[in-house]
């Protein structure tokens, strides 16, 4: 089977200037691979790295050396760690996901037009995009009232459903996660659990980190916990 990701001896280290240069590493000697519709779970302590790693993926952070090489359906198989802005942009809006912990958006625009102007960046008309977004709202349960309502006014947990729904909405071709439960209720993560299982089955690949054990477990397809920088111990 094609692999949709292939991360290759990946490493991120951060000087800090103000300290003489002193080098802190990130992670280092990350290698794995994700096939379509696979689900990835990378567990371990707070300061081992996980969210840097995440981050590299999505070029947040551009790795200090190693290769990740996407199978893009825009570009052909390309290595994200190395190419160039403009076509990171672009493979963002249109295939890549990357759901964090805190949502990130513009002020006054609306919770519905945040998920649909999602949709409108991959080109997909501007009806549809509301159409759509009116649909995984009500899946996620977030109030009607509060569709045309402005975000920075929600609570912890509405922000982070309407985070994952802004993301799930676009059916990427790659998924990240950052601790996608971390401030939901039991209910809203049976919510989360439905979409990500019908992303699965669509075909989006996924690579996610937790620290619910629980939930993740009900999830993932493969397991690696990540230590002082380095990943290691798969469970399949």
């Amino acid at each position: 089977m094609s692999k949709v990701l292939e991360v290759t001896d990946l490493q991120k280290s951060f000087t800090l200037h103000e300290f003489n240069g002193k080098r802190i590493l990130g992670c280092e000697s990350v290698s794995f691979s994700v096939h379509p519709g696979e689900f990835v779970g990378i567990t371990g302590k707070s300061g081992s790295g996980k969210s840097t790693m995440l981050k590299c993926l999505y070029r947040t952070y551009l790795p200090t050396s190693g290769e990740i090489w996407f199978a893009s359906e825009l570009f052909g198989r390309i290595n994200l760690a190395s190419t160039t802005e403009r076509q990171i942009s672009t493979i963002r809006r249109r295939e890549i996901g990357y759901v964090s912990q805190f949502l990130n958006v513009l002020p006054r625009v609306t919770a519905q037009d945040v998920v649909a102007n999602s949709l409108v960046e991959t080109g997909i008309d501007e009806e549809t995009s509301h159409q759509r977004a009116a649909s995984i709202l009500s899946h996620f349960q977030i109030s009607k009232n509060l569709w045309d309502a402005y975000p920075q006014n929600f609570s912890g947990g509405e922000k982070l459903r309407l985070n994952l729904a802004k993301e799930m909405v676009k059916q990427p071709r790659l998924l990240l996660l950052d601790e996608p439960t971390a401030s939901l209720d039991n209910a809203s993560k049976e919510l989360v659990k439905e979409i990500l299982n019908e992303l699965k089955q669509s075909g989006t690949s996924m690579v996610g980190i937790f620290h619910d054990l629980d939930f993740m477990e009900q999830t993932v397809d493969t397991h690696y916990k990540m230590n002082q920088g380095v990943l290691g111990g798969v469970t399949v």
